[in-house]
């Protein structure tokens, strides 16, 4: 008797430590089988940097198959390039309904390029039925992320009543939020607001400030507008040396209005003091009365020249004839762009157009700007960008 309990008690134990290894083992089991399902639905980053560097190696049939992996999972980013490919047709055949899904899920997550791309889709009505207000939405939600094409679009259709009211505060109020990020466009359209004082009060030292951050990132039209500001001494100071190298940087980019205002200026003194005593004593070509679209003057847009300067120093003695046909000239019109269908064109060297020369003028069909005979331009798209037809008269 006194045998068999140790023996029993032996038994006991190792059936103990059985169950307890058992035990273990489920419970490792188990947590490897959690860590592979949570490897498996996890948020797709790895599959992300796969198609990343397949994308990389232009590999785009592989690319594409983990951009399609990560994007299930709902990785956001994949989700967007998942939208784009199917825009360009790069890997995939080109898809827009699948682009537009795409770019919608990624823009739900907060990408800010989903939303103003969804936003075009939208506005255009490609891959999407056409819904303005939905395009507006998704483009003020991009533009309150600081997206600078997204705060144009924004500005633009405020200006021009397109899917909102027409609203210039607004338009102002976001074409700042884009001139202040460095965009070169917002930057002249406020300037040109501000000069003008039409959309906006007039404030000459904002429109010379704005004309100046245009200027400095090689805008030709902002540069000769600044040289204008200078020489006139409107919202700065006066400062002929200014205006001089000014001038000289926009007629290196063949602005004709800078190449005709240096041509004057060659005239006057190389000091900012004495140009002022010259002009205060009338001796100075300045204080003649200007031409209103000479120089890029703020009402150029409004000028139609039909105003009469004959015996003006400014004009040639046997110019009066070339431009007698003035008041036949056919009305400012504007026609859609061709590449987006909904914007404008705009001259973007209206601010250079020359006055005083022997040639009959003639208004460009795309953007309504007066132009001389045998001159060559082409109009930008307000909207897109794009260029039109460049035109010879």
């Amino acid at each position: 008797m006194l045998l068999t309990l140790p023996l029993f008690s032996a038994c006991y134990q190792t059936k103990m430590i059985k169950k307890q290894n058992q035990s273990k083992k489920i419970c490792l089991f188990l947590i490897a089988t959690l860590l592979t399902l949570c490897s498996c639905t996890g948020n797709g980053e790895r599959e992300f940097e796969k198609a990343i560097e397949f994308d990389q190696q232009h590999n785009y049939t592989k690319a594409i198959y983990w951009y399609k992996k990560a994007a299930n999972k709902g990785h956001a980013e994949a989700q967007y390039q998942m939208g784009n490919h199917y825009d360009m047709g790069v890997g995939v055949i080109e898809n827009r309904e699948k682009a537009a899904y795409w770019f919608e899920q990624a823009a739900n997550q907060g990408i800010v390029d989903a939303q103003y791309k969804l936003g075009r889709y939208y506005w255009m009505g490609v891959g999407v039925p056409k819904d303005k207000e939905q395009a507006i939405d998704w483009y003020r939600r991009a533009a309150i992320l600081r997206l600078i094409d997204a705060q144009i679009e924004l500005a633009r259709c405020y200006e021009f009543g397109e899917g909102v009211p027409k609203d210039y505060e607004q338009a102002t109020y976001w074409y700042e939020r884009a001139a202040e990020q460095g965009n070169e466009h917002a930057q002249c359209k406020l300037a040109e607001w501000y000069g003008e004082g039409e959309v906006v009060a007039e404030d000459h030292e904002k429109a010379a400030y704005w004309w100046e951050k245009a200027a400095e990132q090689g805008n030709g039209r902002a540069q000769s507008m600044l040289g204008w500001h200078y020489k006139s001494g409107t919202g700065v100071p006066q400062d002929y040396n200014r205006a001089r190298y000014w001038y000289e940087k926009a007629a290196a980019q063949g602005m004709r209005s800078a190449i005709y205002s240096l041509k004057l200026l060659k005239n006057e003194p190389s000091s900012s003091s004495s140009a002022s005593s010259g002009s205060s004593s009338g001796s100075s070509v300045w204080s003649q009365p200007q031409p209103q679209s000479w120089g890029g003057g703020y009402n150029q847009l409004q000028y139609d020249y039909q105003q009469s300067y004959s015996g003006s120093s400014y004009e040639s003695s046997n110019s009066s004839s070339s431009h007698s046909s003035r008041s036949n000239l056919p009305v400012k019109r504007e026609r859609k762009c061709f590449k987006c269908q909904y914007g404008t064109y705009v001259c973007p060297c209206r601010g250079a157009l020359s006055f005083g020369m022997d040639k009959p003028l003639h208004r460009c069909p795309n953007c309504g700007d007066l132009h001389e005979q045998d001159s060559y331009h082409t109009c930008e798209c307000r909207a897109c960008g794009g260029t039109g037809y460049t035109l010879e008269y």
